[in-house]
């Protein structure tokens, strides 16, 4: 896998690291993946919000990759300005104590309050059809909280199901990996491109189950068909085998009881019966496998979305756990330098994570500080499990081995996407960009995560790699 190859790749530089330079920082660009600018988290959340675009009308634009956690395969890809159709469940329109519904619960057409998964869509009595609504991005927003709200309603009464229940929650992948690391509901989360992607597989199970209930319901009664068939047959090769050829005519007059088999201007009713029987048996058999088939693609896709998961968080967490399993061998390297005594005093191996470019995850010093914590994380976590640290010495370890390279010309590179005030003069707009530089690279410091710095100048756009003070990046303030 990739994953693999750049592990390697890793561990031959930390190899190289520590057989040339005895020590030091071994630096990796970030960038894992390309993400709007203008629906980061940082962007949302933060004092950052509306402060940069890529291009006018990003937010509307802008595209979500899925995949499947178990492979990190691609599901589909969510458009912000692509609605997703999808049935109008049934739901309480006021509450029934009696019944224990509250407004808003799923219920049954039968007024029963129903789980998540066992919901049915409305029923329009004046089309004589199902309601269908088309979903804009808000609608998933609003849905992803919704489904965040079940998610940690689960993970809080998981221990009080049945393991019938568990296995028929659509969260059941979700809820185990967080029990296994022991994270609080509040860290549970479903994000709108999730929702958008749960959304279109319920609709295709739906559809599947839909076909394999339609094959499954004819399948009983083609069984009696072919049950009373073969009795049919049975009777008649019986009365041919014992009747005299010259009053084989006799069986023209056929029994009331298998007239809907036999004509009755049949001549020899067994040969009839032998093909109805044989086309019966084969619709009988495509109705078997189509239901079959249908049912299980519905239950594929329902195992599916237990395994939806925004292609970001897939990515950071690969990557955390690829930039802990490196450092671990950094670390390792330098216990073998330090026994050799060739190590540089002070100069530990280290993982250091480069800000690139921001049109890439890890660029923006928030997302720095998420991989950098996240990894050290991860790398506490395989030390405790994998080498038996203590907690103390794990973290100790895992700051000593994973770093930042903090690059100022890829810094100064966000210039270009600053959205400048029209009120204020060119000036103003450049001394408000430096102050938010400035801002970023002092909370970075005290993050405590930086530990390389590369000293380089640009003028906002390119990385032009020019002297210091040859462009317009604020580095005498930053240092």
């Amino acid at each position: 896998s990739r994953k693999t190859s750049s592990l390697l790749e890793l561990k031959r530089a930390v190899e190289f690291a520590a057989d040339v330079g005895f020590g030091g920082p071994v630096v990796v660009h970030t960038g894992e993946f390309e993400r709007p600018i203008v629906d980061a988290d940082w962007s949302k959340k933060t004092e950052d919000k509306g402060k940069f675009e890529m291009y006018e009308g990003e937010k509307e634009r802008a595209s979500y990759r899925v995949v499947d956690s178990r492979t990190g395969s691609l599901i589909a890809e969510a458009r912000r300005n692509r609605n997703v159709s999808r049935p109008v469940w049934l739901r309480a329109e006021q509450d029934n104590s009696a019944k224990g519904i509250k407004k808003g619960d799923f219920v049954n057409y039968f007024g029963e309050k129903v789980d998540y998964t066992d919901r049915v869509p409305e029923y329009d009595d004046k089309a004589g059809t199902f309601k269908v609504t088309q979903m804009t991005w808000d609608d998933l927003e609003t849905e992803s909280h919704i489904m965040t709200t079940r998610l940690r309603e689960e993970y809080n009464k998981w221990n009080t199901y049945t393991e019938e229940q568990k296995q028929k929650s659509i969260w059941r992948s979700r809820i185990e990996k967080a029990m296994d690391k022991n994270l609080p509901p509040d860290k549970l989360e479903i994000r709108a491109e999730e929702a958008y992607i749960i959304a279109t597989l319920e609709t295709n199970a739906g559809t599947a189950r839909g076909w394999a209930l339609q094959y499954a319901g004819d399948f009983k009664e083609m069984v009696k068909q072919v049950e009373k068939l073969q009795e049919a047959h049975e009777y008649y090769k019986q009365l041919e085998e014992t009747t005299d050829e010259k009053e084989r005519w006799r069986l023209q007059r056929m029994e009331r009881q298998f007239s809907e088999f036999v004509p009755p201007e049949a001549k020899n009713p067994t040969e009839l019966i032998e093909r109805q029987l044989k086309q019966l048996r084969h619709q009988l058999k495509h109705h078997q496998e189509s239901s079959a088939a249908q049912m299980t693609q519905a239950e594929e896709s329902m195992e599916t979305i237990r395994h939806v998961e925004s292609a970001e968080i897939y990515a950071i967490r690969e990557a955390c756990d690829a930039y802990a399993r490196s450092a671990i061998n950094a670390m390792q390297q330098t216990n073998k330098l330090q026994e050799e005594g060739k190590l540089k005093p002070g100069k530990p191996l280290k993982i250091a994570l480069e800000n690139l470019f921001p049109e890439h995850y890890g660029s923006h010093p928030d997302e720095l500080i998420t991989l950098i914590k996240e990894s050290r994380t991860r790398m506490i976590e395989l030390l405790k499990k994998d080498y038996g640290l203590v907690e103390k010495e794990a973290e100790e370890r895992a700051r000593q081995h994973i770093t930042a390279t903090f690059d100022m010309g890829h810094m100064n590179m966000w210039r270009k996407y600053w959205k400048s005030d029209v009120k204020k003069s060119i000036k103003e707009n450049n001394d408000d960009f430096n102050t938010w530089i400035l801002g970023k690279v002092e909370k970075m410091a005290q993050e405590k995560i930086i530990g390389h710095v590369h000293i380089d100048d640009n003028y906002g756009y390119q990385d032009d790699h020019l002297a210091p003070g040859e462009g317009n990046t604020p580095i005498k303030d930053m240092i």
